[in-house]
């Protein structure tokens, strides 16, 4: 009989990874590991299809509510046989850990966020009660997790895997300055927005033609258009909403910029590095994917000054900007391999039940 995984996601989780989540449940499948994806109420039924068995919840803003609504889910899940939950994103360890308890199962974290650590503190004496194992996605992060949780936590370092298309299209096609860049950071006008803001006019001014699109992150998206209009952008600025589909589009510009150290991995910056997209970013230690001039350009103290030398780089360069997506390519393909996550994370499903690996054949 194969495993099978309560694998348990939330809105705010699945709006930047939903491709992350299809592409692990369907590589487990594959190893032998039946994924029950216990999703959101409200996710778009178009964007649920073909995921396997699947558990509705309704997700909250309010943490303890959450959790209890996760802990309702304990019956369900037994009728079902799932000897493993596994919460996708810290925001849901408290509920994946009391859930785990009732139903008598083991469970698996993912911490893919620096906030992760220090809610792994404060969960400490709960994590080593339960038989848990945490997974973080970024090398910085599992070192941080280490000394938050001490040695007596099993904790996996396991980078997120990301398909790579072997002819994907090349960026800065269409012709000498002109350009389209996603720029997907938090949707929140803070600092270091502020300083790639107003690099624009000098860029535009140099390259009219370039237009960039504006991830729809947040809530509220006017302060963002305020500081478009503030800055005379709104003739090359345009906000993407969030709809189905917004993350291929914002996958075929010629360049993905990060304007904000958001620190927590994100799939989206993967993809668009499996792709040969160049990405233009800040700094962020607690990113080992992001490598200045072989996977990414870095912009270590953003300023206006910085973005506008990083920019007027790849725009005004392209063999210049298409060799750096090409070095991106080579570098994320081996350390952000899908089968050797999924390989991984099966190993940890059943190191947790003491179930034996079956191989093929």
């Amino acid at each position: 009989m194969a495993m099978r995984v309560a694998m348990i996601s939330n809105n705010a989780w699945l709006d930047e990874e939903l491709a992350t989540l299809q592409q692990l449940a369907g590589g487990l499948a594959e190893a032998g590991v039946q994924a029950v994806q216990v999703l959101p109420n409200d996710l778009d039924p178009d964007e649920a299809a073909g995921m396997g068995d699947c558990v509705g919840w309704a997700d909250s803003a309010w943490s303890s509510l959450r959790s209890l609504r996760l802990r309702r889910l304990a019956d369900r899940l037994e009728e079902l046989d799932v000897d493993v939950v596994h919460a996708l994103d810290g925001r849901l360890w408290t509920g994946a850990l009391q859930l785990a308890r009732r139903m008598d199962v083991p469970s698996v974290l993912t911490a893919g966020s620096r906030t992760d650590v220090a809610l792994a503190e404060r969960l400490r004496p709960a994590i080593e009660r339960a038989k848990a194992v945490v997974i973080a996605t970024t090398i910085p992060l599992g070192d941080a997790l280490g000394k938050a949780l001490g040695p007596d936590v099993p904790l996996h370092v396991i980078h997120p895997g990301v398909p790579a298309p072997e002819n994907p299209p090349a960026p800065f096609s269409t012709g000498e300055g002109i350009f389209c860049a996603a720029v997907c950071g938090s949707g929140i006008y803070d600092a270091d927005c502020q300083a790639f803001f107003e690099a624009l006019p000098t860029i535009i001014e140099e390259f009219p033609q370039g237009q960039f699109f504006l991830d729809g992150q947040g809530r509220d998206q006017h302060p963002l258009w305020q500081a478009a209009r503030k800055h005379k952008l709104l003739a090359n600025v345009s906000m993407v909403p969030r709809r189905l589909g917004r993350r291929e589009l914002l996958l075929r510009a010629d360049l993905l910029i990060q304007p904000q150290p958001l620190g927590r991995s994100r799939g989206l910056v993967l993809q668009a590095l499996a792709r040969g997209v160049p990405v233009l970013a800040c700094a962020d230690p607690w990113l080992d994917y992001l490598v200045d001039d072989q996977s990414a350009w870095l912009v270590e103290s953003p300023t206006p000054e910085g973005w506008q030398e990083l920019l007027r780089r790849a725009a005004g360069d392209a063999p210049r900007a298409r060799a750096l997506g090409g070095r991106a390519r080579h570098w994320v393909r081996p350390r952000h391999d899908l089968a050797g996550q999924v390989n991984l994370t099966a190993r940890v499903y059943r190191q947790l039940t003491g179930q034996v690996i079956r191989f093929p054949g």
